[in-house]
């Protein structure tokens, strides 16, 4: 059994002056994520090479442009996969282990937008929300690295997709969004 995590962050501040006005905001995402991955203790049996896991995933993205529109969206997802080893056993110590990785994801959306100085934008209202829910899958290739004590490093190269399905309210239209594209995640782990 093993716990991991990986962690990516990126904190920016933007700011926005007109003539008419002036906005504040932050163009920041990050991905916080938290695992287990569990693992064949019978190592000569044919199933050895291949491990199970599951994640939780938070990721959060504000940005602002220049007329001091605002956009949120936060995305809790819950992974869970296997990971094939053809290379090398998952219980080898201080070597690079090549792994191959396939997972799949489901989970919760919120979108929100505040209008700012766009006057094109009705202006019933500052802010609008949806929440919605997400369905996803990775496929990647990726190294691990035990110690003798049990403490770990990996990264991870993955192709990631990930589809969001919104529902202002019962009256609007369902909006749907794709995210796609490839991914690189740096992690640690303790192995027990």
């Amino acid at each position: 059994m093993e716990v991991f995590s990986h962690l990516n962050i990126s904190g920016l501040s933007s700011s926005t002056k007109s003539t008419a006005d002036s906005y504040t905001g932050s163009q920041s995402s990050h991905q916080i994520g938290l695992g287990a991955e569990l693992y064949s203790q019978r190592e000569r049996d044919w199933y050895s090479r291949f491990s199970l896991f599951a994640a939780i995933d938070l990721y959060r993205l504000n940005a602002q442009a220049y007329n001091g529109a605002k956009t949120s969206n936060d995305v809790t997802e819950f992974s869970f996969g296997t990971n094939w080893h053809p290379g090398s056993l998952p219980s080898t110590i201080n070597t690079f282990i090549p792994y191959f990785h396939l997972g799949a994801s489901i989970g919760t959306a919120k979108s929100t937008f505040e209008r700012g100085n766009d006057e094109r934008v009705a202006a019933s209202s500052n802010s609008w929300n949806a929440n919605g829910s997400t369905t996803g899958f990775s496929l990647g290739f990726g190294y691990k690295f035990y110690t003798r004590q049990g403490f770990g490093a990996r990264i991870l190269a993955d192709y990631y997709v990930r589809q969001e399905k919104y529902k202002a309210d019962p009256q609007t239209s369902e909006f749907n969004r794709s995210v796609a594209g490839p991914r690189l995640s740096l992690g640690l782990s303790y192995r027990f």
